[in-house]
């Protein structure tokens, strides 16, 4: 599972790093209503302004299907350069069951699992979403996965011996989930589709302890 989550970090850092080769170029224009001529006095273009009051709001989907979840991620601007947002994961989970000891019984990570997240990102660009940032969160859930993992796309740094024995192979995780990342963002097709690049750390004290996990989080939406 680790070598196809590895194999799938890959494939959507390559995407969206390649997406920048699709910016649209803006239109220069000295008219002060922003209007340029295209051929003609009675052949005018209206461009939009390009947006840098910081005050939108952002929707995105994280594509996390392969892994029987969705993601979707809400963020408003406060300030120039603040943020705050919920994010919200889903997870299906297969429901098969496993018997132990002669009983049937349904693991921890064959359940449809949760994680909400609430955010707040500083970028360092003025008054526009773009570009490097830091984030820190808070989550609380039950959100996990069969390789002991609590991301979609997400590296164990403390792996679990296999128990077979156990009702739960994966350890019970604890509800509540905080850490902090780091990553990039491209403002496109006239600052209004987002492509977010994120990477960072997740802790967590599950029932066999303190554990942490390093993730990755690319989504995909729109700047209103």
């Amino acid at each position: 599972m680790i070598t196809i989550r590895l194999f799938v970090f890959t494939v959507l850092t390559i995407l969206l790093v390649s997406s920048q080769g699709f910016t649209q170029v803006r239109r220069r224009t000295t008219s002060p209503n922003n209007v340029a001529t295209l051929a003609g006095p009675s052949m005018v273009a209206q461009i939009a302004p390009t947006r840098y009051d910081g005050t939108g709001w952002m929707v995105r989907l994280e594509p996390a299907l392969f892994f029987r979840t969705a993601g979707i991620e809400v963020e408003k601007m406060i300030t120039d350069n603040l943020s705050l947002g919920v994010n919200v994961l889903y997870k299906v989970g297969s429901g098969e069951e496993r018997i132990v000891n002669g009983v049937s019984y349904l693991e921890n990570h064959r359940k449809n699992t949760y994680l909400v997240e609430f955010a707040a990102k500083y970028y360092f660009e003025d008054k526009t979403p773009s570009g490097f940032y830091l984030q820190g969160h808070l989550g609380m859930g039950n959100l996990i996965y069969e390789d002991g993992t609590w991301r979609p796309i997400g590296i164990n740094t403390s792996f679990t011996k296999y128990d077979a024995s156990k009702r739960n192979v994966v350890p019970e995780p604890s509800v509540l989930r905080y850490g902090a990342a780091g990553g990039y963002q491209f403002l496109l097709l006239n600052k209004s589709l987002v492509v977010n690049v994120m990477a960072g750390l997740q802790c967590q004290n599950d029932t066999e302890g303190f554990k942490t996990l390093l993730f990755f989080a690319p989504s995909v939406g729109f700047y209103f």
